[in-house]
């Protein structure tokens, strides 16, 4: 068996064909990354490359890489890079970062005294270098908790408060936040955000409801750090226990999709109406019992869902929502609807099912745009006059209503439930 020694900690031996990293005589990790082609006509473009991360995305996988290099000589080549890395202070351009700092975290806890001088500097210059993939890997793996906030915002100056403000979220939910979370990774990590231009856009923090995570700790507020994502542009904090939307919402007036669905929201702060970008909004499942006129003020609006909640009444000013398409407002306590939602020229489905509707609500006759209603589970009447022709039964099949006046077809109207 080969051996190398980089250094009074670092060893390097050959087994079988793995080359595996000791420190301080204990098993680390096997070597996997090694090699970059560089093709002689993009000499050049390597005046701009800065590390090894980003050659690797460059240039890895180049045509005419070598496939099958023996593996005395790939050991030669790791102990060559990993001595060469030592030599220069520990500086973490000259290895992939997935090596790097995981080596150089594991020497600081061996006492190594360079190490331990280039830890927090080498985190610290890569995250200003601001290449976003070193930054990604520093932020999943943790390395950012090393730096003090008063660090990271000298660092990052665009982004700085960003950071800062994700480090107190995690802190006040005990659990990691992951910068663009890979959705094939497994659905047990519920918590993450994406970046993009170096800004935060979308954030997404998922609550513990039936998963019941250990040590996990579910909001029962809307954290005032998250109002420093000003570039924010969806916002999904789904199965908490906040009670209320408050003020500061109106805050991030970027926002264009707003989910909110299974907490405990009983009362939405009228300053949402300043999100005037906001496209989709979904507040089902909570213990809402008003909608806030300032709601209506949202006239980008596509898609507006207060399915299952308690409320009674729809204000009149629903027609200010002049492009919203979908409007789920199932599971409330309404019986009828204002005659001012006949002026929705935009909406393509409605949901009024498991309501209190005594009977039809004509006025959706008059949306000429409508072509999709649900209102099944509703106290109906036989009381159809204005409709041409109408079919009841207990199933589930879909039905046609057709209106005398327009002679207008309303596909797929479902009447399941409840007829005297």
């Amino acid at each position: 068996m080969q051996e190398f020694k980089v250094n009074h900690l670092i060893t390097l031996k050959l087994e079988g064909k793995d080359t595996v990293i000791y420190v301080a005589g204990k098993r680390f990790q096997q070597c996997k990354y090694l090699l970059i082609n560089i093709p002689e006509d993009s000499l050049d473009s390597t005046k701009e490359i800065h590390s090894i991360d980003e050659a690797a995305n460059i240039f890895d996988g180049y045509p005419g890489t070598p496939k099958n290099i023996p593996p005395e000589t790939r050991f030669w080549a790791h102990c060559s890079n990993l001595e060469t890395w030592a030599e220069n202070n520990y500086d973490t351009r000259l290895l992939h970062s997935n090596l790097a700092f995981p080596l150089l975290k594991k020497l600081t806890e061996s006492e190594d005294k360079q190490a331990l001088s280039a830890f927090k500097e080498e985190i610290a210059k890569r995250i200003e270098s601001g290449y976003f993939p070193t930054i990604q890997f520093l932020w999943n793996e943790g390395f950012f908790k090393y730096l003090t906030k008063e660090e990271l915002t000298s660092i990052l100056p665009s982004n700085g408060k960003e950071f800062k403000a994700l480090v107190d979220i995690e802190q006040l939910l005990n659990r990691k936040i992951l910068l663009n979370k890979n959705f094939n990774e497994s659905m047990d990590d519920q918590l993450w955000f994406l970046m993009k231009d170096n800004k935060i856009t979308d954030l997404e923090i998922t609550g513990n409801y039936d998963r019941k995570i250990d040590g996990f700790i579910d909001l029962n507020y809307i954290p005032q750090a998250i109002t420093n994502f000003k570039d924010l542009k969806s916002l999904k904090m789904v199965e908490n226990m906040i009670k209320t939307i408050p003020k500061p919402i109106g805050r991030l007036n970027k926002l264009e999709h707003l989910d909110f669905q299974f907490n405990q929201i009983k009362t939405v702060h009228g300053s949402i109406g300043k999100c005037k970008k906001l496209r989709s909004l979904n507040l089902s499942c909570n213990c809402i019992k008003i909608i806030p006129d300032t709601i209506t003020k949202l006239n980008k609006l596509k898609s507006l869902d207060l399915s299952r909640n308690f409320i009674k009444k729809i204000p009149d000013s629903i027609e200010k929502l002049e492009n919203l398409k979908t409007l789920d407002i199932s599971h409330n306590k309404l019986k009828n609807l204002p005659d001012s939602i006949k002026n929705l020229k935009s909406l393509t489905y409605i949901s009024i099912a498991y309501n209190k509707f005594g009977e039809f609500p004509k006025v959706l006759l008059d949306i000429e745009s409508l072509v999709e209603i649900t209102i099944e589970y509703n106290n109906l009447t036989y009381d159809y006059d204005d409709i041409n022709s109408i079919n009841y039964k207990y199933g589930r099949k879909k039905k046609e209503v057709i209106t005398k006046k327009k002679k207008k077809i309303i596909n797929t109207l479902d009447l399941k439930g409840k007829f005297p």
